[in-house]
């Protein structure tokens, strides 16, 4: 029996000798973390004890609120001394840019890698697994307050009017158009330039804005654009706000305002009929209001701490409801605004109880970012249209789950 387990041993000897060591595979982050809006740099490196017949899939490592991007020439052949042996392999680029405050915790990825066996005709395989990766979006101190956050090297807001704003005839139109030209990082982060207009004599139309990124070897920049027509209706006067925005220079460390000076307007001629006639009704419907406070006032004197307190629960349940968030998602694409849209996607998906059927929509999302980073993107109104469509396509949870929400205002009536 003893000469036969020798045996054996000798014969399986050589066999475990000649097994295939393990690749290598490695993850490094140059810094744990940055401010939102700003690029870290994630090396994956792959070796084998030979050489790759075939380039391996590597991972795309993305995740919510986290740009990944791979820099030209981002992968690159590398060597290493391993036990005496020279091993080769690649080493990969990849830029993660946090785009919102936060911790981003990336999960081991699968790799199938394939090499050549010295002592064989037939390559090797083999699956590995990356290092999970954290990364941390941190605000810098003294731009606690800043909301939308955006942290850049430079922004600057200029405006373009097509005319002369004052003295319109009735018909006439005017445009202003305000640019944001940013450097340091993506203009997706910018939101929404122009403020509401409210003026009788005038009436806005909006374009849609247009948002051009240029993709850099190591930093983003680019600008948005937004305009809108004023067309003069009828007589009036008045003025159109100003804009600023409030952002965190890089360069300074300091909270810095980026601004456009507002301008008068005005209309020669009578003022619009409509708004003489709303001017009519709003008289009308302050008296017709006040007589229904003071007659009514008594009577809600006692019920009014209940109803108070009842409108308040209602309000904090409509705040945290799935439909509050579905509203806000919705209002975010129509108005492009793709943080936004990111945002309110992400806290919309956390509200939805399990069970509720809905589309998958991290390929619509992927499409709608697709024609924000393209150069010359073809057509950027249909993701966006796509998207909304599955947000509205999936049932609303709002009325099974919050029918009993408000208490009674008087309990104990139908007893009586």
């Amino acid at each position: 029996m003893r000469r036969l387990l020798l045996a054996l041993l000798l014969l399986a000897g050589p066999a475990l000798a000649q097994a295939p060591p393990t690749p290598i595979v490695e993850t490094v982050l140059d810094q744990s973390q940055t401010v939102p809006g700003q690029s870290v740099t994630l090396r994956l490196n792959i070796l084998v004890p030979t050489w790759m017949p075939n380039p391996p899939e590597l991972p795309t490592f993305e995740s919510p609120n986290l740009r990944v991007r791979v820099p030209p020439r981002g992968s690159t052949a590398i060597s290493r001394q391993v036990d005496g042996q020279n091993w080769s392999g690649i080493s990969h680029r990849y830029l993660l840019t946090p785009m919102v405050p936060g911790q981003f915790v990336l999960p081991p990825q699968k790799i199938e890698l394939t090499w050549a066996d010295p002592g064989g005709p037939a390559p090797l395989t083999a699956t590995v697994q990356t290092e999970p990766v954290t990364l941390t979006g941190t605000v810098p101190k003294g731009a606690e307050g800043l909301d939308p956050f955006i942290a850049a090297k430079s922004l600057v807001l200029t405006q373009d009017l097509s005319g002369p704003s004052t003295g319109l005839t009735p018909g006439a139109s005017v445009i202003r158009t305000v640019t944001a030209k940013i450097e340091g990082t993506s203009p997706i982060v910018l939101p929404t330039l122009m403020p509401q207009f409210d003026l009788p004599a005038i009436r806005a139309y909006p374009a849609s804005p247009q948002v051009t990124e240029d993709d850099g070897a190591e930093e983003l920049s680019g600008t948005r654009v937004e305009s809108e027509t004023l067309m003069a209706l009828g007589g009036g006067q008045g003025s159109a706000p100003p804009i600023s925005l409030d952002w965190f220079n890089l360069g300074t460390g300091k909270v810095e305002t980026a601004s456009v000076p507002g301008f008068d307007i005005s209309v020669a001629g009578p003022p619009p009929k409509s708004a003489q006639t709303a001017q009519q009704r709003d008289w009308r419907l302050i008296l017709t209001t006040l007589a229904l406070v003071l007659g009514v006032a008594a009577m809600l004197r006692g019920l009014w701490p209940r109803a108070r307190d009842a409108a308040q629960t209602h309000r904090q349940a409509r705040l945290a409801s799935e439909a509050y968030a579905r509203s806000q998602l919705l209002t975010a694409i129509s108005r492009r605004d793709y943080p936004q849209t990111s945002r309110w996607l992400e806290d919309w998906r956390a509200r939805l109880p399990a069970g509720v059927p809905m589309q998958d929509l991290s390929e619509l999302f992927a499409a709608v970012g697709a024609t924000l980073y393209a150069a010359q993107p073809a057509s950027p109104a249909s993701p966006w249209e796509a998207l909304a469509h599955a947000v509205r396509a999936t049932p609303s949870v709002w009325g099974r789950s919050n029918r009993q929400i408000l208490p009674e205002l008087n309990p104990g009536s139908q007893a009586r």
